[in-house]
């Protein structure tokens, strides 16, 4: 194949692949008390410190979700959010808490920590919990599907 059109074809590639890098990709279902959210499970260092920064917004029926292998207090932070979150912090297939409607850029890190010990940490578009009623004591459960 002539140079000119592995070079066209490389450069078609990358403009197709660059309108994909951002697009959120679910994995998984994530289920709290009687709420089903798509989500998708950040297993990666890479993808937990980046988590939802750079989206311009979460869908109501979506999820990110942070699972952990041993549970231990967590903290999570809102700088760079272009949007606000409902974080469900959840020990043993149970909400232990939630912080709600967490606003966008927010600094206050006692909003933000664990009430505890957690193995799971859910973020949902801030409003979700109240419209769904989730509370402190339902169950969750997330089923991964093979990628």
């Amino acid at each position: 194949m002539p140079r000119y059109l592995n070079i066209a074809l490389m450069a078609l590639v990358a403009v197709l692949l660059a309108g994909c890098g951002d697009e959120p990709r679910t994995d998984s279902v994530l289920r709290v008390g009687v709420a089903r959210f798509e989500a998708e499970t950040a297993r990666s260092k890479a993808q937990r410190t980046r988590g939802l920064l750079g989206r311009s917004k979460l869908e109501p029926d979506r999820a990110m979700v942070f699972v952990y292998v041993k549970p231990e207090p967590k903290c999570f932070h809102m700088r760079g959010m272009a949007f606000g979150l409902d974080i469900v912090w959840c020990l043993d297939g149970r909400v232990k808490s939630i912080s709600r409607n967490v606003p966008p850029n927010c600094r206050d890190k006692n909003l933000l920590r664990s009430p505890g010990p957690v193995d799971l940490v859910a973020e949902i578009a801030a409003g979700q919990a109240k419209a769904l009623g989730l509370r402190v004591g339902d169950t969750v459960k997330l089923n991964e599907s093979a990628e």
